[in-house]
């Protein structure tokens, strides 16, 4: 795009994580088809997981718009357009995120709770939480234990939290 980072300007460092299986004789890493060095080559940290395949975390650095000269100025007025703030609030934002996600969440019950067995969120009436950010958190807490149904993530915890499951 004939687009250059300006002199002297420093990206945010970040980290990409990729699985690399071992190919079928054992010894080469097999990332995307192209053959790596056993000792993982590229300055690439590897951990080895459960299923015989490793971890990559790739380094990589990400520059702000403003700091990139010579960008199509379509390009320039798409990313700030996606940067523009929500003319909504924290509390609907989140409610907003709660409500678009599907889950079934009922109110009216002693404690907060999320039941695989039903598939749903439980929580006291909203009167019962100390503020509007309360209830949000709360919710969203309980949103995270519902992604681990089985229809959805599949976690398969164990009965102590904290367990090594």
């Amino acid at each position: 795009m004939g687009a250059q980072v300006r002199r002297g300007k420093r990206g945010t460092l970040c980290a990409y994580f990729d699985q690399i299986a071992r190919d079928a004789r054992g010894g080469t890493l097999v990332d995307g088809g192209v053959a790596l060095s056993d000792d993982g080559a590229k300055d690439r940290a590897l951990r080895r997981t459960d299923l015989g395949d490793f971890l990559a975390a790739r380094p990589f650095r990400v520059f702000d718009v403003a700091q990139i000269d010579g960008l199509p100025s379509e390009l320039v007025e798409r990313c700030t357009d996606a940067m523009s703030p929500s003319p909504h609030g924290p509390i609907e934002r989140a409610l907003r995120l709660v409500g678009g996600c599907g889950a079934s969440v009922r109110f009216g019950y002693e404690q907060a709770m999320s039941l695989p067995e039903s598939d749903e969120i439980r929580l006291p009436w909203p009167a019962r939480f100390t503020s509007a950010e309360a209830l949000c958190v709360t919710v969203l807490h309980e949103l995270v234990h519902w992604t681990g149904h089985a229809s959805r993530l599949g976690r398969a915890f164990g009965r102590r939290f904290g367990g090594a499951a």
